[in-house]
């Protein structure tokens, strides 16, 4: 009679990993603000895209750090870490990390240069001669816009006025928050700022601080001081009043290229020296900074028309029947105020919209031709050579060689 086969004593063997499953991966990224959202939606685009990875979302503030971050195990994080000790807690899990924020070097991030050249571009076209820049705080993103501000500022030749108070520049948190003791040092600069001009700020909150502080004092906005944030986080920006100017950062492609970042760690790809500086998309005009530092109101009802409806392919003749004067009166106007001509005034504001699709676009030159209020691509290629100084195709190459997001319209195309 056969013998049923001895049962092993043995330990059975430890369950292995599963041949097929997805990766894990943890977005330590805050939900309290609209840019940190911003980021968590372009990054689970990516996840959403690929469909090969779990991942987690912890609710949280900027510098909350989750009790069970110690415990967490998994495949890779993205994060935003202000703060040593979360950053420290991040290193001893071993595991990918692609870091978003300033405490340590970031290998994708907004052009922080671009940002500011955005916020000087819009500050010339609403033809401010006087500039300058707020923020309280010391962070190595708030060192950099600063920097980068005075540099560009002084490069188009204005006469930069920065806010430096003492008790901001000695504060020792990483990020400080408002503080009644900041109002006397601002109340003195803003007494001493020649007036109109325009206030860059750090971001939306600080700009928040200083709509605040300007209305207490009874300073005007836009009139005496106009006032352009960045994050451009709406619900901040709309709630304010007047409503806040802001810079989108682009942050939805910021949070993409991080999971793609993240998805070649965790395949093992050499990812060293992998810097990407991605530019920002736009200023969103709103209440803050919705006039030009014109003192001839004629001039400014000309612009406030071209810059609204030059992409239509108007006139000079429009403008004309717009502000109700001839055509010798309101050409000598500009040329006192601006130094050209309405008409060239017009071909200038078709050039930019041109410029900012070709970098956030991938339409062709008959259709940008087109939206811009060019008669043709001929005519719109040659325009845009003399004034730019190269093709639109090479301009395209060069701003997307920096990092431009790509908006496929292509659905669009006639």
């Amino acid at each position: 009679m056969p013998q049923p086969p001895r049962r092993s004593l043995s330990k059975p063997p430890e369950t292995s990993e599963p041949k097929f499953r997805k990766k894990r991966v943890l977005f330590l990224i805050e939900t309290s603000t609209s840019y940190g959202r911003d980021l968590l939606t372009g990054a689970s685009r990516y996840a959403h895209e690929r469909n090969e990875w779990n991942f987690t979302v912890v609710p949280r503030g900027l510098t909350e750090t989750p009790e069970t971050l110690k415990q967490w195990r998994g495949d890779g994080i993205i994060a935003r870490t202000p703060d040593r000790r979360t950053h420290d807690i991040i290193r001893r899990i071993k595991c990918p990390v692609v870091e978003l924020y300033s405490y340590v070097k970031t290998e994708v991030f907004c052009d922080e240069r671009a940002i500011v050249r955005m916020a000087l571009d819009h500050f010339e076209e609403h033809c401010f001669e006087n500039v300058g820049f707020f923020s309280i705080g010391q962070t190595r993103w708030i060192i950099e816009r600063e920097r980068h501000f005075k540099e560009e500022a002084i490069a188009r030749g204005f006469s930069p006025y920065l806010f430096i108070d003492k008790f901001a520049r000695k504060d020792p948190t990483w990020y400080p928050l408002w503080n009644e003791k900041y109002k006397p040092g601002l109340r003195a600069w803003l007494e001493k700022l020649p007036k109109p001009i325009a206030v860059f700020t750090a971001n939306d909150h600080q700009a928040a601080h200083l709509i605040n502080v300007c209305n207490e004092l009874g300073y005007r906005i836009p009139e005496e001081i106009a006032v352009l944030g960045v994050n451009n986080d709406t619900l901040l920006c709309d709630i304010l009043s007047p409503t806040l100017s802001s810079i989108d950062q682009n942050a939805h492609e910021v949070g993409y290229e991080a999971a793609r970042l993240l998805d070649m760690k965790m395949n093992g790809k050499d990812s060293a020296g992998y810097e990407k500086g991605l530019l920002p998309v736009s200023v969103v005009t709103r209440e803050s900074t919705d006039i030009y530092a014109l003192k001839n109101p004629d001039v400014n009802r000309a612009l406030h028309f071209i810059r609204g409806f030059a992409t239509t392919g108007i006139r000079v003749t429009d403008v004309l029947n717009e502000v109700n004067l001839t055509s010798r009166t309101l050409e000598r106007y500009f040329k006192e105020s601006l130094g050209h001509t309405p008409e060239r005034e017009i071909l200038l504001t078709k050039i930019r919209h041109a410029a900012w699709l070709l970098v956030t676009s991938n339409l062709t030159n008959h259709r940008i031709a087109e939206l811009s209020g060019f008669s043709n691509d001929h005519y719109f290629c040659y325009m845009f050579k003399k004034e730019k100084g190269m093709t639109p195709q090479q301009y395209r190459r060069r701003n997307k060689r920096s990092g431009a997001i790509a908006w496929d319209n292509s659905a669009e195309e006639p």
